[in-house]
């Protein structure tokens, strides 16, 4: 593994959002049925919807429940993981697959335990050749014996096609969309790329939502899931009435 520098110190996340990282990490599970989720794309319909924040938060869930956990910033436009996470990789996934450097050499241990990260080039050219590339596919399905979860974080869907792309041979995708976001036609057109290119849509994760203060013993943060196959929307809906906090939500 190369050199890790001080990486994202995951106390900054407040109860709140933990926790609901915890219970999307639960839903993602769920959604799976009896197919084990083992690689995912986040993706959004527009930037600043709070994607990069998602991939973090999620990975972080995933490896505190001891699955040895991967985010593969897939951004080659704007990557932007390696800036939250605080760490500068010396060597990117392009150098794996072009300069026959071994993946356990790219790959940076986090602070956070069993949390992984594999860096991008910033303005590769033709990126969207690269992800559907054959080399890159092989390269994924080697670490699937190296990882038990591997997070694909990708530009925005309605600006680019690289996350429909890799949704369509990842096992799973998510859309983190803005709590307000007034752009219905361009998210609508997102979702129906999204399922032309053959992914398996789990539901939508929904951020910045503006929550009352409605005083109660339980609290929950403000990301809410809303998957097709979850099987506790009802109770998760009921008790989101009931917060008392203070908004806390992210950008990328």
């Amino acid at each position: 593994m190369a050199i890790k520098e001080n990486s994202f110190n995951p106390v900054n996340m407040s109860v709140l959002t933990q926790d609901a990282f915890r219970t999307l990490r639960m839903n993602i599970a769920f959604s799976g049925q009896e197919k084990d989720i083992q690689t995912l794309v986040v993706t959004s319909s527009v930037p600043n919807e709070g994607k990069t924040s998602v991939s973090i938060g999620l990975g972080i869930a995933m490896a505190e429940s001891g699955r040895r956990t991967l985010i593969i910033d897939c951004d080659c436009r704007k990557p932007t993981v390696g800036n939250r996470l605080r760490i500068r990789p010396e060597k990117t996934w392009l150098d794996v697959l072009y300069n026959h450097i071994p993946v356990d050499q790219a790959i940076v241990e986090t602070q956070c335990p069993r949390l992984y990260f594999l860096d991008v080039e910033p303005g590769i050219a033709h990126s969207i050749e690269q992800l559907s590339g054959f080399r890159f596919r092989k390269m994924v399905e080697g670490l699937r014996d190296k990882f038990g979860f591997i997070i694909f974080d990708t530009p925005p869907v309605g600006a680019f096609i690289d996350a429909a792309t890799l949704a369509g041979y990842a096992d799973g995708t998510i859309m983190v969309i803005s709590s307000g976001n007034q752009e219905v036609r361009l998210l609508k057109s997102s979702l129906e790329q999204i399922q032309k290119a053959g992914a398996n849509f789990l539901g939508v994760v929904l951020n910045k939502v503006k929550i009352s203060k409605a005083s109660s013993y339980y609290k929950y943060g403000d990301y809410y899931y809303r998957g097709h196959k979850d099987v506790s929307n009802q109770k998760a809906a009921q008790r989101q009435k009931s917060i008392n906090q203070e908004n806390e939500y992210f950008d990328d």
